[in-house]
C-alpha cells in the first residue's frame, strides 16, 4: 500500500474517522508493505491503524526520496513501531537530519526490530549504532552522520559482522572522517560515502579521509565510492588550487585486493602518474570499474598518459568500464607495455572527461587495438573544454574501425561456411 499526501488531500474527514475507528486487522489483514509519504501529524492516527503486525517493509517520508520532519507525535509513533510491527525487515525513514529533541526516536524504533535486514534512516548516534551491532540479520545500512565532532570522542563501535552494504551521508569531509574513526565494519563488501556539500575539497581534512576509510573497513571490501552530492561545474573556477588526489591519499586502499569498483570520480586526480596507476592496477586484479577524475572539468592537466591506460588493461583483466582522465598521446605500439597487453573485448564504453588529446586518428587506432569493441567515448562538451572536437573525431573514427572489424568477421564466417559446403 502506498499513501501519498495528495491522496490524503482528497479524503473526506468523515472517511478518515471511519477508517481510524476500525482495527488494522479488519482493514488490511494481509498487508506486507506500507509506503507513507506525508508530513502532517493530523493524519498520523490513520497511519497508526495501517501499521499492522504482518508488515515487513515500511517506508516513511514526505516523498520516496524525502525526509520526515521531526515532531513529538512522530517520535511517539516510531517508539512504538518495533512492538507493533516486530517482523519488519526493511525500514526507511529519513528522520531527524539535525540533532535535537528527537535524537533517540530512531534508536527506539529499531530497538525491537530484531529481524532487520535493510535500514535506511537519518541521523544515528553512538547508542543506535551500538545497538545495530547486535542485529544478527542486518545486511544493508544507510545513515546520516553529524556527531563525533565535539567533546571527548567515543570508543570505536563495532558493527554487525553481517553488514555488507554501507552508505554514510555527512555534511562535510570533517564530519565524515571523524565518524569513520569511531565505527568498524568488519565484513562490509560495498561502501558509499555521500558528502552533502557542493565543494569537494577541504584542505585541512581531505588528507585524512581515505586513511580513515582503510581503518574502518576490512579486506572484504569490494566496492568503494565517494560522492559529492551537490557538486556543480560552476564552482571550479572559484577553486584557486584544488587539492589534488595524490598517491599518499590513495595508497591505503592498495591493501584491499578484492576491490571490483573504485569510484573517486569527483576528485582532481592530476597528481597521479603512470607509475602510480600501474601500482594501483597490480593491487586490484579483480577490478571491474574504475572512476578517476572525470566527474568535473578540472583545468589542471593530468600526469597519466596513454601508458597508464595500458597498465589498467594489462593487469585488470575483468575491467568492463573505465572513466579516467589521461593525456591521450601517441606511443609506440611495438614497445612495452603496449605490445604485451592482451586486448580487452569486454569494454565498449569509456569516459575521458577533460582529457588532453594529440592526434585523433592515431589515438582512435591505439584505442581500437587495446579495446577492439570500443565504440563510445564520453567526454566534456562544455565550452571550457578545448578538446571536445578532437574527441568527437575519435568517436567517428572508432565507429568506422568497429564496423570494419565486424565486416571482416562476417566475411570470415561466410568464407568458412562456403568451404564447408564445398
Amino acid at each position: 500500500m502506498t499513501i501519498d499526501h495528495w491522496d490524503l488531500d482528497g479524503i473526506d474527514v468523515r472517511v478518515v474517522k471511519a477508517l481510524v475507528s476500525a482495527p488494522s486487522s479488519a482493514l488490511v489483514p494481509n498487508l506486507r508493505m506500507l509506503m507513507w509519504y506525508d508530513q502532517r501529524d493530523s493524519f498520523l492516527p490513520l497511519l497508526n491503524v495501517l501499521l499492522a503486525s504482518t508488515i515487513n517493509f515500511v517506508e516513511l517520508g514526505s516523498n520516496p526520496f524525502g525526509s520526515w520532519e521531526p515532531s513529538f507525535a512522530k517520535s511517539a509513533l516510531l517508539a512504538s513501531l518495533g512492538t507493533r510491527c516486530p517482523h519488519i525487515q526493511k525500514f526507511t525513514c529519513l528522520y531527524d537530519s539535525d540533532p535535537g529533541d528527537h535524537s533517540d526516536a530512531l534508536l527506539e524504533a529499531v530497538r525491537c526490530l530484531s529481524k532487520l535486514t535493510h535500514l535506511h534512516v537519518g541521523v544515528l548516534g553512538t547508542r543506535a549504532l551500538a545497538h545495530l551491532a547486535s542485529l544478527p540479520l542486518l545486511r544493508s545500512l544507510n545513515f546520516v552522520s553529524h556527531s563525533f565532532t565535539t567533546g571527548k570522542p567515543p570508543k570505536p563501535i563495532p558493527t554487525s559482522s553481517t553488514v555488507d552494504n554501507v552508505t554514510i551521508i555527512a555534511s562535510s569531509v570533517l564530519i565524515l572522517t571523524r565518524c569513520l574513526r569511531k565505527v568498524r565494519f568488519v565484513s562490509c563488501r560495498s561502501m558509499e560515502l555521500d558528502v552533502d556539500s557542493g565543494l569537494p575539497y577541504d584542505p585541512l581534512h581531505m588528507a585524512d579521509l581515505i586513511p580513515s576509510l582503510s581503518q574502518c573497513f576490512s579486506q572484504t571490501l569490494e566496492r568503494f565510492t565517494v560522492v559529492f552530492q551537490d557538486f556543480e561545474e560552476s564552482i571550479i573556477e572559484f577553486i584557486d588550487s584544488p587539492v589534488e588526489l595524490g598517491f599518499s591519499a590513495v595508497s591505503p586502499l592498495l591493501s584491499f585486493s578484492r576491490l571490483t569498483r573504485v569510484d573517486l570520480n569527483w576528485f582532481c586526480a592530476s597528481a597521479i602518474d603512470d607509475a602510480m596507476i600501474q601500482t594501483m592496477a597490480r593491487s586490484w586484479p579483480q577490478l571491474e570499474e574504475i572512476y578517476l577524475g572525470t566527474g568535473a572539468c578540472w583545468l589542471t592537466p593530468p600526469l597519466i598518459t596513454f601508458t597508464g591506460l595500458v597498465h589498467l588493461i594489462q593487469y585488470c583483466h575483468y575491467l568492463h568500464y573505465i572513466a579516467i582522465v589521461f593525456h591521450a598521446c601517441l606511443i609506440d605500439n611495438k614497445s612495452e607495455p603496449f605490445s604485451k597487453t592482451i586486448p580487452n573485448e569486454k569494454i565498449t564504453t569509456i569516459s575521458v572527461g577533460n582529457s588532453p588529446i594529440d592526434v585523433p586518428s592515431a589515438v582512435a587506432c591505439q584505442l581500437h587495438t587495446l579495446l577492439p569493441n570500443l565504440y563510445e567515448v564520453y567526454y566534456f562538451h562544455n565550452p571550457s573544454s578545448p578538446f571536445k572536437r578532437r574527441w568527437a573525431r575519435v568517436v567517428s573514427f572508432l565507429e568506422v574501425l568497429v564496423e570494419g572489424t565486424e565486416m571482416k568477421q562476417e566475411q570470415a564466417q561466410a568464407l568458412e561456411e562456403c568451404s564447408l559446403l564445398a
